[in-house]
């Protein structure tokens, strides 16, 4: 039995941004309906963004999208991982691997990631 994949993007309703990062934009996109099982694309849906590193000295950004339901309870989390020098732009793409049926909208966190010393 098939089971009918969502046909439309779903909403952000929330962004959190590391200080000193800039979100210039981000898109939701669906993947294609493939014509058979061997072009099946392994994610249903996709987050691209661009961010600018205002800070004087280089950082690596961890990218989150968490899916979540009609009341905000969370579903599932992907991740994309950036790393940006000073004054750079740079692109991610956060995969959303598995359906969640419930899916209602998601949640967009983009924070630093400690390397340790």
């Amino acid at each position: 039995m098939l089971t009918q994949v969502r046909d439309t993007e779903i909403p952000c309703n929330a962004v959190e941004i590391a200080e000193d990062i800039e979100l210039q934009g981000h898109l939701f996109l669906l993947s294609l309906l493939p014509c058979c099982a061997q072009l099946a694309l392994p994610y249903w849906a996709k987050i691209l963004g661009r961010v600018f590193n205002q800070r004087t000295d280089e950082v690596l950004l961890t990218v989150k999208v968490t899916l979540v339901d009609g009341v905000g309870s969370p579903l599932a989390a992907y991740t994309d991982n950036v790393a940006l020098e000073s004054g750079e732009k740079g692109e991610f793409e956060v995969k959303l691997a598995d359906y969640q049926t419930e899916s209602a909208a998601y949640r967009l966190a983009i924070e630093e990631t400690d390397l340790g010393s």
